[in-house]
């Protein structure tokens, strides 16, 4: 078949083909615009090692960075662990989203730029911007209670602080449904043109 065959085909099937493209650019965009706005919101977090430096502590300071880094590493565990997470939650006076565990794991994920990085960045989402604002809150609160509580039994040393670089920053995202609609028209052409030849195919 030469290519004005297959225009041929198309311009006889342009009904099925301009329909599919509607009707998926429309679902696209009423999927879209019936997701509730997730509001995403970080926090920065700088864990501080103040031990003094002695005739021994030498390196420029190495050694309290990588412990700051350690401390930040035990942080990250905390924030996956499902009690530590609905002790968040609930003093935020927000509802858990999910009640299965391994969802638990996954609201709270934060980003270091090193390995041994002592600063943490913490991210995670909610409803509105107040619930994301209070979660990221208590979660320092949090961090700082069970810092305070490891010091006061010994487990940690009283030279470590954690600093909050500045209030949670949280922004609410907006939807895309020109993109969608645009995503849905070309996929409808493409899939309307398939079913176009293939019913002239099985043309008897």
């Amino acid at each position: 078949m030469e290519l004005k065959d297959y225009i041929k085909i198309l311009g006889k099937h342009k009904w099925l083909v301009f329909a599919i493209a509607i009707i998926f650019a429309l679902t696209l965009y009423f999927w879209q615009a019936s997701k509730p706005i997730e509001f995403q919101g970080s926090l920065t977090l700088i864990f501080s090692n103040k031990q003094e430096q002695t005739a021994d502590y030498k390196f420029d300071n190495y050694y309290n960075i990588l412990a700051s880094g350690n401390l930040a590493s035990n942080v990250e565990y905390w924030l996956s662990s499902p009690s530590f997470v609905a002790t968040i939650y609930k003093n935020a006076n927000v509802a858990l989203p999910s009640t299965d565990l391994k969802e638990l794991q996954k609201v709270f994920t934060t980003q270091r730029f090193a390995p041994d990085s002592s600063t943490l960045v913490i991210k995670t989402s909610a409803r509105s911007g107040e619930e994301t604002q209070n979660l990221l809150t208590n979660a320092f609160r949090a961090i700082d209670e069970k810092m305070k509580s490891l010091q006061a039994d010994g487990q940690l040393s009283n030279n470590f602080s954690l600093i909050k670089l500045a209030d949670p920053f949280v922004l609410a995202p907006g939807k895309n449904n020109l993109q969608n609609v645009i995503i849905g028209l070309f996929s409808g052409l493409v899939l309307g043109a398939i079913l176009a030849f293939i019913k002239e195919y099985l043309k008897p």
